[in-house]
């Protein structure tokens, strides 16, 4: 199953060194639905976190994702890397 894209945040969130990039809250279901941010600069530049959580349904991963407030997206942004091919951004 492909990769869903379930919310994407309105305020972007910035960076340490000042760079603002767009949230969102992703998922794919490999039995459970497990869930990832992904953060997407205005120059395209895209970094996303490792898998956050683990759900039994896409509404659960929905439920989460709109429960993060800004703080919890600024701590994520800070430990997220640059996609790869095992690890895709969506």
């Amino acid at each position: 199953m492909a990769a869903e894209l379930i919310y994407q945040y309105r305020e972007a969130v910035s960076a340490a060194d000042g760079v603002p990039y767009v949230a969102q809250a992703w998922a794919q279901r490999h039995g459970r639905w497990e869930s990832w941010l992904v953060f997407i600069a205005a120059d395209g530049r895209i970094l996303r976190t490792t898998r956050e959580k683990q759900y039994a349904s896409r509404d659960a991963v929905l439920v989460w994702a709109v429960s993060l407030r800004r703080d919890d997206l600024g701590r994520a942004l800070a430990r997220a890397v640059p996609p790869t091919a095992a690890m895709p951004a969506a």
